[in-house]
């Protein structure tokens, strides 16, 4: 009887052996059977497993926008509007007086007289102006204003209409005498000119 036992037992377990390899086989060939735990390394994949439902762990493609530089719009070049040119403000009589007192002083004939007003040019000779402004003009001593200066008038020089026309009175020295006189003046081209009678 006991022999009996024993050899069921041991039928039972080998046959309790046979089914459990059996079943290891066909756990083998289902592929979706095998679960890997969380952080385990040893899932394996597989051509036929089954989509994930959940979304893409995958960091999606940058869709941020191309970093292009702000265009350097300089401010416009425009030339400033060509206009004829201006002529220069006049010389005042006051700031032509400092500049005539200067020349006197400083013996230059020159300054003198390429600042004769046309008028008087047109009137008499070059050379005889010349002659006239080295003999007496620089002879002068102590040229100064005595008066304001009156102006602007209109006259007739020689023939010629002068539409700015300005007269200060003057006193200087000649020749060891003090002389009184009236000194007039006139603009040409933003600059004082002077009248006078060359002899």
């Amino acid at each position: 009887m006991r022999d009996r036992i024993g050899t069921t037992v041991s039928v039972i377990g080998g046959l309790l052996v046979i089914a459990g390899l059996i079943g290891l086989l066909t756990q083998d060939d289902d592929p979706t059977s095998e679960i890997s735990a969380p952080g385990s390394s040893s899932s394996t994949t597989t051509a036929a497993a089954v989509p994930s439902t959940n979304p893409p762990t995958t960091t999606p493609p940058t869709t941020a926008a191309p970093t292009t530089a702000a265009p350097t719009t300089a401010p416009p070049t425009t030339a400033p509007p060509t206009t004829a040119a201006a002529e220069p403000p006049n010389q005042t009589v006051e700031e032509f007086f400092v500049e005539y007192v200067a020349a006197v002083e400083a013996g230059d004939g020159e300054f003198l007289h390429d600042r004769l007003h046309p008028v008087v040019l047109d009137q008499s000779e070059a050379e005889l102006c010349g002659s006239f402004i080295e003999r007496e003009i620089l002879a002068l001593g102590d040229y100064r204003m005595t008066g304001e200066v009156e102006g602007p008038i209109e006259r007739e020089v020689a023939g010629t209409l002068i539409r700015e026309l300005y007269s200060v009175p003057v006193a200087f020295e000649f020749q060891g005498e003090t002389f009184e006189g009236t000194a007039t003046f006139a603009p040409v081209a933003g600059q004082m000119h002077w009248f006078t009678e060359c002899r």
